[in-house]
């Protein structure tokens, strides 16, 4: 009888799945704060007890077995995490919230000084990330994530997002841009002549566009920037117009750095493409600290839509 235990050393599984999580020996080593001799021993340590080899040792890449070792022994991982982080008690006080840099920093930053007159004795932690949040590895609370229909439902189940707002989108340029192109339009289509800005893809324009009734499978854009922040960076430059909503340009549509473009004698028929959401694994939203953070915000950005007036330079 076979009196081995059935399941090699953690920390060998660990280094195995640092190390074909960052491809590399080195990477694995930072990614776990130990020394590369010691990812090292255990990689070999862990072929020897399994008696496979799991790495090709010319190209550093993983063998057919050390990929599907690799598949499994992640996914046991991440499910250890995720209970660990979902039974494990925060700090008291402490919230710690991932959130879209654009929203993060166009809007949410000039509202935490209420939050703290509010929500006395939460230390509120923001981290501005474009990347949604990891909750097996991502010591954060609650992700802020802008999110079309078909994102939101891509979502896994152990995940809730709760939805705080849904702004409405437009389009946006210098002031100086905006007033010759106000004069010269005459109708939503002629706007495809104009220089057109769009991020990672023309999605938001196209949705819009058809809102309009203008017929468009796609734009011929004249920049891509791939980032909202950059795009509206574009826009107040000059570059072209950016599509976007109150959030991200409230400040600058109030100081007059960006203005809307708009038709002569009707407004845009109204187009929502996405939503902020709070999203957070099912056992976070048990926390009060969380829930209180998350009724504030829904009251504070129903707030501040039904304050701003968009205006239009003619």
């Amino acid at each position: 009888m076979d009196d081995r235990p059935s399941l090699p050393p953690f920390v060998m599984l660990r280094a195995f799945e640092a190390y074909g999580r960052t491809g590399g020996i080195r990477k694995a080593a930072q990614s776990l704060g130990v020394t590369h001799t010691i990812i090292s021993r255990h990689l070999r340590g862990l072929e020897e007890w399994l008696g496979t080899t799991l790495i090709n040792r010319r190209s550093g890449t993983l063998t057919s077995r050390g990929q599907y070792y690799h598949r499994e022994i992640a996914a046991a991982i991440g499910t250890l995490t995720r209970a660990s982080t979902q039974l494990r008690a925060p700090a008291a006080g402490v919230l710690t919230i991932s959130c879209a840099t654009g929203f993060a920093c166009n809007w949410l930053v000039y509202q935490l000084d209420a939050f703290r007159k509010i929500c006395r004795g939460v230390d509120l932690v923001i981290r501005p990330d474009n990347v949604p949040s990891d909750f097996d590895r991502d010591d954060v609370h609650a992700d802020i994530r802008y999110l079309r229909p078909s994102e939101r439902l891509a979502l896994p189940p152990h995940l809730r997002a709760v939805e705080i707002a849904r702004p409405q989108v437009f389009p946006v340029t210098h002031a100086a841009l905006a007033r010759e192109i106000n004069h010269r339009i005459r109708a939503p289509g002629d706007l495809l002549a104009e220089p057109l800005i769009e991020e990672n893809d023309d999605h938001e324009w196209v949705t819009w566009f058809q809102a309009q009734s203008v017929s468009v499978s796609a734009i011929n854009p004249c920049a891509r920037l791939w980032h909202a922040t950059l795009t509206l960076a574009a826009a107040k430059d000059a570059q072209g117009l950016a599509m976007t909503n109150i959030f991200l340009t409230g400040a600058d549509l109030a100081s007059g750095s960006l203005a809307q473009v708009h038709l002569p004698d009707a407004p845009w028929r109204s187009v929502t493409i996405g939503s902020y959401f709070i999203v957070a694994p099912v056992a976070n939203w048990q926390s009060r600290t969380l829930n209180r953070f998350n009724s504030w915000l829904a009251d504070a950005t129903a707030a501040f839509k039904s304050s701003v007036v968009l205006t239009h330079i003619d």
